[in-house]
């Protein structure tokens, strides 16, 4: 067991120079550890092969200097290149050679040749330091190593760089690998890698702690985090070299060019002083001049600013020409020139006259009756168009909107800005949905053409690009972190909003955003970011993973910022995430670099440098596989700057995709967190770094509690942001665009009566008694709410495992039984565990009733459709199949069969087609249904209801929330009638019925129930 502070001694003041020559390398971000190293081991000789430019040898040559070594140096080179490094003319060597020869002449040599060639101009066993950094594929470094490894000392140290490159044939990595498994060694794996080799018998004293640190996880961690923020240290102070150069060379242009104008200025002053005679004649024309040339100046003042505004300028013009052309054409323009060219009494008389003619043409000259507008005649279609199809938002905003659109019964095709061709096809399609493309001269060709065929036009944003003004670094930070240029942000900004200005609706993914198009005069739907099918089931997946792997201690406090973009927003969060890492050396910060660069940079935050070791750093991945990486997490973090307008703008999808993994998220304030948290219960909120600090102490100190938050952050989410509920919100949008104006009235009254608060489901506490996971995916789970059946319980078990669908899931929750009911079910699960993919038996804490316990079940489902099956009922073979099969391809959310009563009765029941009407007087539907667990998530599960009935509450609750189901006509199911049923022992007992009745009546008062 290695000391905690190790790592300590592999770092020395030497670790903290600056490397006198600047180039562009790779090597760049280990010249800290060069330093280090030759103080560590004082080489007596050094050889390097393959040197380019020179970085990595000029830092051992400036290391011997500057620390006095007894020292040689050699670098082999051909300067000439390979397929790896490129190839290159003879300047390289001639630049790096004039700089050695100043600095280094002394001890030092270049030898032009190959590596082979070299071999003969070294005595065997007279190398200390050997850096191999020649050509990477496998067979060359093996090659370069197995050739010189007689001429290393038994106390050689040898570098191999690229350790961490798996691409363009780099085989480093596989020939380190073997080397690995025979000697003592370390890895850095920031900038591309670097192995660390000790080949012989006498490792320098100096340099043994590193190999004992890369023995031990944590100090091997805090040894290249170390090193990795040194490295990146010094590649942030080249660029401010370069950029301060760049400043001084402009300075220098600037200089010269004020002192050509003052030479000028200088000659003008005489001729001035020349023509004073000739001015003094001529004061009323040099008036007039000063007048002219002060009109030339504002013109070229305003010149730029009609630049800028030309594309704006020319966007509207299309906009109101194309206006003035449908005006102009229309029919009712042309109707209506007698009326603009007669007298208001003649207008009034063809008016009155033509009202008769047409009513004569509808109705045969009766008073018309109420014509409803018809309904289309065909499909809905709508043609997405992307502006950024590389990135994710094209992915939660074009992607999942057209797949929500095709869920919701319409068609949907994506096109992207770069790949349109054809402006004239927009014609074929109702709707045109443009995500985030500014205006350009195809994009006004597409939009002018759009109008001609009455497509409407929908322009969809997910950050707050409408308003150019906005573009400043003060709110925007990517513009200093990127140093972008705020000026073509800003125009960018202004070709965004043009094309916006040109649509006729508005769509955002927040309430903040939204109204801030309405600013606009501009009708805006808020359509949240959504998760789609695959990535609820990869979450999932991702968390039964880590529930089946055993934990390392550690607890992760995670960021997983997309760019490097939210400096300041992190800024938010930094001092309290200092003060826990210093707290607990059990917890770490996990951060995400993208080709080994940090996207988050930590130079930026002073307060996490003496906990650097803590920082874990992970590769970022694509979209599709960031559920494993949150998964990893044990808190998320999603801080902004609050009030900022650009992040009140930002949607809350960093808090549903943490939920999904079951992970809790603390986050700023802003608007659209605050409207999906409840502080406390499915998250926290943070205002200061004391809300911060006591936040993540809060969940940290409290693993049940945390567990508690990530359950209710789970069940919230399902039930509001996805793809079902999606498909619903993107068809009352789709609805309000394309209905007449009649039918606009009754479909947002309709959406707004529907909408109700989100309720998350009662789960009552609970233990795992059995559990099997086999990590596949199954898209059922049957639950089975238990409680005094012994005697049936083996029944419905045994029908569950007869299901013709072969990929199976089942939950079996005890509701506290008094009987044998749990041992019954465990020995029956325990003998038919390989049938199941997942299986759960759970027990409640104590008896919570059917409702609940039935809630507890869906909660512990991890598929997208749960069946419940009481345990006195039964399965049909093929009923988990073929319900399936109807509810995949639609929206419902949930499918019903036919069902056959058996036991004390018969009969069939559950053939009604579904219709909310009919529920008004009575129940016709059963709970063995196949139901969207997002659907019982959003409508809040089932509740308990005294009495009974809670099947049926529970469907009045879809209806409430817009849910539909549909219906299977096939008997599917056996419902059992006995005289211990629930229904028979208390529901419809007189007293009993009369209570229940007043009770659902007064839950849902559109009821019309009879007793």
């Amino acid at each position: 067991m290695t000391e905690n502070n190790t790592w300590r001694r592999c770092i020395s003041p030497a670790s903290f120079w600056r490397p006198d020559l600047s180039v562009v390398s790779a090597w760049l971000a280990h010249g800290p550890f060069a330093f280090w190293l030759v103080e560590a081991t004082r080489p007596r000789l050094i050889v390097e092969l393959g040197t380019h430019n020179g970085f990595s040898y000029a830092a051992f040559c400036q290391a011997i200097e500057r620390l006095n070594c007894d020292a040689k140096s050699f670098a082999v080179d051909t300067w000439r290149g390979d397929e790896h490094a490129g190839y290159y003319g003879d300047e390289i060597f001639w630049e790096f050679s004039a700089y050695h020869d100043r600095h280094y002449s002394g001890f030092s040599s270049l030898l032009r040749m190959t590596f082979d060639e070299a071999l003969g101009y070294f005595e065997d066993g007279s190398i200390d330091l050997l850096h191999i950094d020649g050509r990477h594929r496998y067979e060359d470094v093996k090659h370069d190593f197995e050739r010189w490894s007689r001429k290393l000392s038994d106390r050689a140290i040898v570098l191999f760089h690229d350790t961490n490159v798996r691409e363009r044939e780099f085989g480093v990595f596989r020939f380190w690998s073997e080397l690995a498994n025979r000697h003592p060694h370390f890895e850095f794996t920031h900038g591309h890698g670097l192995g660390v080799l000790a080949p012989g018998s006498a490792i320098p004293e100096g340099i043994r702690p590193l190999f004992v640190c890369g023995a031990d996880a944590d100090q091997a961690m805090a040894v290249r985090h170390a090193y990795a923020n040194l490295g990146y240290a010094i590649q942030n102070d080249r660029d401010a070299r370069i950029e301060l150069a760049a400043a001084r060379a402009d300075l220098a242009t600037r200089q010269r060019r004020i002192d050509e104008l003052t030479s000028q200025v200088a000659s003008a002053n005489s001729q001035i002083v020349a023509a004073n005679a000739q001015l003094a004649a001529a004061n009323q024309a040099s008036d007039k001049l000063e007048a002219t040339a002060g009109d030339l100046r504002d013109a070229l003042a305003a010149l730029s600013d009609v630049e800028s505004r030309a594309n704006v300028l020319a966007a509207r013009v299309h906009a109101q020409d194309h206006e003035i052309r449908q005006v102009y054409n229309s029919r009712s323009w042309r109707l209506t020139r007698p009326l603009r060219s007669r007298s208001a009494q003649m207008a009034f008389r063809l008016a009155r006259g033509a009202k008769r003619r047409v009513r004569r043409l509808v109705t045969g000259g009766k008073a018309p009756a109420f014509l409803a507008p018809s309904a289309p005649s065909a499909r809905l279609r709508v043609l997405f168009l992307s502006g950024e199809a590389k990135t994710p938002g094209h992915i939660y905003r074009v992607i999942r909107g057209a797949n929500a659109v095709r869920r919701w019964g319409a068609d949907a095709v994506i096109d992207t800005v770069e790949d349109l061709s054809n402006e004239s096809a927009i014609s074929q399609f109702d709707v045109l949905w443009i995500w985030r493309a500014p205006w350009s001269n195809r994009i006004g060709r597409l939009i002018d053409e759009a109008k001609r065929s009455n497509v409407k036009i929908v322009f969809d944003v997910d950050d707050l690009m409408i308003d150019p003004t906005l573009a400043r670094p003060d709110v925007i930070d990517a513009i200093r972190s990127q140093r972008l240029d705020a000026g073509n942000v800003a125009r960018m900004y202004e070709r965004i909003a043009s094309t916006f200005a040109l649509a006729d609706y508005g769509v955002a993914p927040t309430t903040f955003l939204a109204q801030y198009m309405r600013r606009y005069q501009k009708p805006a739907f808020v359509l949240k970011n959504t998760f789609d099918s695959q990535a609820l089931e990869d979450s999932r997946k991702a968390v039964r993973q880590r529930r089946l792997e055993n934990g390392d201690g550690l607890e992760r406090i995670g960021y997983a910022g997309g760019t490097r973009t939210h400096q300041q927003d992190f800024r938010q969060a930094a001092e309290a995430i200092a003060r826990v890492l210093n707290e607990r050396p059990q917890c770490r910060l996990v951060l995400f670099t993208h080709r080994g660069e940090p996207i988050l940079d930590p130079i930026e935050y002073p307060e996490l440098v003496s906990c650097a070791s803590q920082i874990e750093w992970r590769e970022a991945v694509p979209l599709a596989e960031l559920p494993n990486e949150l998964a990893r997490f044990d808190i998320n973090l999603a801080p902004l700057v609050a009030g900022n307008p650009f992040c009140e703008a930002k949607s809350e999808l960093k808090y549903f995709e943490a939920a999904l993994v079951s992970v809790p998220t603390i986050a700023s304030r802003t608007e659209p967190f605050a409207e999906a948290i409840e502080h406390g219960v499915t998250g926290y909120l943070a205002d200061s770094p004391d809300d911060w600090h006591a936040s993540i102490t809060a969940l940290l100190d409290d693993r049940e509690h945390r567990t508690k938050v990530a359950e209710a952050a789970f069940l919230d989410v399902i039930g509001r942001y996805g793809p079902s509920q999606h498909a619903d919100n993107i068809g009352h949008v789709l609805k309000q665009i394309s209905e007449s104006d009649a039918r606009k009235t009754s479909t947002f009254t309709t959406a707004i009566g529907t909408s109700r608060p989100n309720v998350r489901p009662t789960v009552p506490a609970n233990r795992i008694i059995l559990e099997q996971d086999r990590l596949g995916q199954a898209a059922i789970c049957v639950v089975i709410p238990l409680y005094n059946y012994e005697r049936y319980i083996r029944e419905a078990l045994d029908s569950v495992a007869s299901q013709t669908l072969e990929v199976l899931d089942l939950v079996v929750v005890d509701d506290a039984s008094t009987d044998n009911s749990l041992a019954v079910a465990e020995q029956w699960i325990t003998q038919h565990l390989p049938r199941f993919n997942r299986v759960l038996l759970c027990r409640n804490d104590s008896n919570s009733g059917l409702a609940l316990t039935r809630n507890t079940a869906f909660a512990r489902a991890e598929t997208q459709y749960v069946l419940p099956l009481d345990a006195d009922n039964i399965l049909l073979p093929n009923c988990a199949e073929t319900l399936l099969k109807t509810i995949e391809p639609i929206n419902a959310a949930f499918a019903y069969p036919g069902i056959q009563r058996f036991g004390n009765s018969d009969g069939v029941f559950g053939f009604e087609p579904f219709d909310p009407n009919r529920l008004m007087t009575g129940n016709y539907i059963d709970a063995m249904a196949l139901v969207r667990k997002s659907a019982w998530a959003q409508a809040g599960g089932y509740d308990h209801i005294q009495y009974g009935w809670e099947d049926f509450d529970f469907w009045c609750k879809f209806v409430e929330r817009g849910l539909w189901g549909q219906n299977v006509p096939e008997v599917l199911a056996r419902y059992r009638v006995h005289g211990q049923s629930m229904l028979h022992t208390e529901t419809d007992l007189s007293d009993n019925k009369k209570a229940l009745i007043a009770n659902l009546q007064a839950r849902h008062p559109w009821l019309r129930l009879q007793g």
